[in-house]
């Protein structure tokens, strides 16, 4: 599941070199939520500003409830991780009705686990 995660944020994931942070944030403060995703990507990474979990749940978060299916997708694995499958299912969900193969290959994953784990 770390792997899946991994990927997933590396898809997110912006080059230092070549990452205008200061307009990223300005689309991201702005509303865009292909931004409010790639800054929740970069202070998960600390790429281009100082890793901080909290600043990248909070981007992701606002961009998941925005509809971003990306973001939806790397807030259900998040709380998948955490040991919260009630909310890592109400997001996986979401992702995957909008056809985010990630989200999808998880909940198929999920639908499989023996119960009682």
């Amino acid at each position: 599941m770390n792997r899946l995660l991994l990927a997933i944020l590396l898809l997110f994931a912006v080059s230092v070199q070549a990452v205008d942070v200061e307009a990223i944030r300005t689309a991201a403060e702005g509303g865009n939520v292909a931004a409010m995703t790639t800054l929740g990507g970069m202070y998960h990474r600390g790429l281009g500003v100082p890793q901080s979990d909290v600043e990248a749940t909070t981007w992701y978060l606002l961009a998941a409830g925005q509809g971003h299916a990306g973001a939806q997708s790397i807030v259900g694995m998040m709380f998948l991780l955490n040991g919260e499958e009630s909310q890592a299912r109400y997001w996986l969900r979401r992702a995957a009705a909008q056809g985010d193969p990630a989200a999808q290959r998880q909940l198929d994953l999920l639908r499989q686990k023996p119960t009682g784990e």
